[in-house]
């Protein structure tokens, strides 16, 4: 979304939710911060904010907890973590190597795309971890608009922590957009199987709205490496960028296959496909480039 639509038509949706709720009808950075989280508090209250002036890590146990049982993340049991036993710490959600990847992601992603960054601190209210997850990765739900979960393992580092915000300020954008205006008319339907696409991320067969959803994250995170993040990077999270871009193509197919794609989308949507359409057919496919040099 921020390569596809552009910072400012980002900035624009965030206030056009957040006017109701801004201090004294002010309009600067922090009054439309400020707005923002009077919005999310409204959409939903039972969802402490914390209120900061920028995105937060979160170190509280007993937050830490509380976002845990939102998200519906589970302790997996002793023995089930196969893989992950150098990370886990069943007392500690939130070990001084965690926190510091985490930072150091929030700061690299300042290096690599400022204004990406500036908008993720106005967009998210604040990033969690737990101990005891099945599996490293990271995840938004619509049940905590706003607030982003980051398990990583140890072999990480701070560009597959940017690309973690990178991905999930992307889901988190679309969430918002689709509150404005309104992107899936008709949730049941999408669940048929004759409506199941193929989506970038996972290579599953899922419901439009997720392959939408993974598509544009494919195109965002592709543009953030051509734009800011070292060639030479190694992702541990993400695919290889030849094989990302490889999926992010299938998964383009598989929407526009889709033959009730006009019934399951609004106008906004297939507006919001066709930028990213664009930007996706700017980035050089690496397979291509790469056979021309042979």
């Amino acid at each position: 979304m921020y390569y596809a639509l552009g910072p400012d038509e980002c900035l624009r949706t965030l206030l056009a939710l957040s006017t109701p709720f801004l201090p004294d009808g002010r309009i600067d950075l922090t009054s439309l911060r400020s707005g923002y989280l009077g919005y999310l508090s409204s959409y939903q209250p039972d969802i402490a904010r914390f209120r900061a002036p920028h995105a937060k890590v979160v170190t509280e146990p007993d937050r830490i907890r509380h976002l845990a049982d939102v998200f519906g993340l589970e302790d997996t049991p002793p023995g089930k973590r196969s893989g992950f036993e150098d990370r886990r710490d069943p007392t500690n959600p939130m070990p001084t190597w965690k926190l510091r990847l985490l930072e150091d992601g929030l700061e690299e992603l300042r290096e690599a795309e400022p204004g990406m960054r500036s908008l993720f601190d106005i967009a998210i209210d604040s990033i969690f971890s737990t101990a005891n997850s099945l599996a490293a990765g990271s995840m938004t739900t619509g049940r905590a608009v706003g607030i982003i979960w980051v398990d990583p393992l140890k072999g990480w580092n701070e560009y597959d922590a940017a690309e973690a915000y990178a991905h999930e300020l992307t889901h988190t954008l679309l969430t918002l957009d689709e509150h404005r205006y309104g992107h899936f008319p008709n949730y049941a339907a999408m669940r048929e199987p004759k409506n199941l696409a193929k989506s970038a991320i996972r290579s599953e067969r899922r419901p439009l709205n997720a392959v939408v959803h993974s598509y544009v994250v494919a195109e965002e995170l592709l543009s953030l490496r051509a734009q800011g993040l070292p060639p030479d990077f190694t992702p541990r999270l993400h695919a290889d960028t030849a094989t990302l871009h490889a999926k992010a193509g299938e998964a383009r197919r598989s929407i526009y296959e889709c033959r009730n794609l006009e019934a399951l989308t609004t106008e906004r949507l297939r507006s919001i496909l066709a930028r990213a359409d664009e930007r996706f057919d700017s980035i050089p496919d690496p397979v291509r480039a790469s056979a021309k040099t042979l």
